[in-house]
């Protein structure tokens, strides 16, 4: 639902979810993230064309259309290079992290920290939860990565799903920020009105019908619907608002970023991974301000848990085998 004014905190508590319409300047605050994604894409091309694991870079194709190829000539290998997070146990000492300052900026955005402070106040943390989904046709994903959600169409689930018990009682705030048109045909985020107000619901791991960790068909509450969006909005969401995402049927990349808000001082559920305070009133002095430093949190992270990896899930693995 779209709302304006003091409704949207309403509205947020009561559906568990909110678009803020035109929330950011497209040519101003979203634009330097195509400028980055295009330069990173062009070094990762050269070094996969040096390699020879792709024949031509499309540096004559817009970056949708040029990501879409050589996501196509390299089997979604591209795609390792451009997310904005570790993937937890399965990291490596040289695991692929994007980590520019154009997604800093983006990430402390005060237009983006003053929406965040109407919902959960002014002492904000950046939660260590951070995804750039950057997703070709449906049509074009190759069979061994139609589950893969950073690329393919996310299933249903709870965002609290993926922190541990000790984040449960965290006001963690979704934000989930659309580069590219979100409607029904390029793939957009489909939500359950109301969902919020009931528990956790165990979710699964692989079944005959999806992989990965969700919450099957049968379990999913009534009532779902779509939310399309233009490049601007920004959709808010309760942590455990059950919601998906729909396959793109479009020609085109469909390229989102979902980011986490919560609270400063308040366990994050995912103490593996760093967070940083982005605004606090009671002391200016814990922000971090630079894109450096918020780098090398990432990469000294990387190199920790490629040695000790993390514990992955918050359930046992023997209950969610759902099949």
């Amino acid at each position: 639902m779209i709302v304006t004014g003091t409704t949207r905190q309403q509205t947020l508590d009561k559906l568990g979810y909110v678009v803020w319409k035109d929330l950011f300047d497209p040519p101003v605050d979203l634009l330097p993230l195509f400028d980055e994604y295009d330069a990173l894409i062009d070094d990762v091309s050269a070094r996969l064309e040096i390699d020879g694991a792709i024949e031509d870079r499309y540096t004559d194709l817009p970056l949708g259309r040029r990501v879409v190829r050589l996501g196509v000539e390299t089997g979604g290998d591209i795609f390792r290079y451009t997310d904005i997070c570790l993937p937890g146990a399965r990291t490596t000492v040289d695991t692929p992290i994007h980590l520019g300052p154009a997604v800093f900026s983006l990430l402390t955005n005060p237009k983006l920290l003053d929406a965040v402070e109407h919902f959960i106040g002014p002492e904000i943390l950046v939660h260590p939860v951070q995804h750039a989904r950057m997703k070709p046709p449906q049509r074009l994903v190759p069979e061994e990565l139609f589950y893969n959600t950073m690329i393919s169409r996310t299933v249903w689930h709870q965002d609290q799903s993926v922190v541990h018990e000790a984040g449960d009682a965290t006001e963690i705030l979704t934000v989930w920020i659309p580069l590219t048109v979100a409607n029904v045909e390029t793939g957009c985020v489909v939500v359950v009105p109301g969902s919020h107000r009931d528990d956790l619901i165990l979710h699964c791991l692989d079944t005959p019908k999806t992989k990965g960790l969700h919450i099957p068909e049968e379990r999913v509450p009534p009532g779902a619907i779509p939310v399309e969006m233009d490049p601007g909005d920004v959709l808010f969401m309760h942590r455990r608002t059950v919601h998906s995402s729909l396959p793109n049927l479009s020609d085109d990349l469909r390229w989102s970023f979902d980011l986490r808000y919560s609270p400063v001082g308040a366990p994050t559920g995912r103490d593996w991974a760093p967070s940083f305070v982005a605004r606090s009133r009671s002391a200016p002095e814990s922000v971090v301000i630079g894109a450096d430093e918020w780098r090398d949190m990432w990469l000294d992270t990387r190199d920790r848990i490629s040695r000790e990896p993390p514990v992955s899930f918050r359930w046992d693995p023997d209950d969610l085998r759902c099949a």
